[in-house]
């Protein structure tokens, strides 16, 4: 619904959001377990078909900047509680 007395979204637009309406969807074992053991373990797999690619990476930057592979940030995250961000450097 538009209003021009509501504030400006990040979109630039005017208005607020409705609710769309209620659900009665109700996941059954394919959507519970079997899609999320599937994540895992395609997740898994390709860590470790890559994992050459990225230790050549690795070696490179090491090889081009004598620093650390990865740079490591504070940020301040939900509830004002600070969390470590990893970044790896390239070039």
């Amino acid at each position: 619904m538009k209003d021009d007395n509501d504030p400006e979204n990040a979109d630039g637009v005017r208005g607020h959001l409705e609710a769309a309406g209620k659900s009665d969807y109700c996941p059954g074992i394919y959507e519970k377990y079997i899609k999320r053991a599937m994540d895992v373990v395609l997740s898994f797999g390709g860590l470790v078909v890559l994992s050459p690619l990225y230790i050549g990476i690795s070696a490179a930057i090491i090889i081009d900047d004598p620093g650390p592979v990865f740079f490591i940030q504070k940020r301040l995250g939900q509830n004002k509680k600070y969390f470590k961000l990893y970044n790896v450097l390239y070039g």
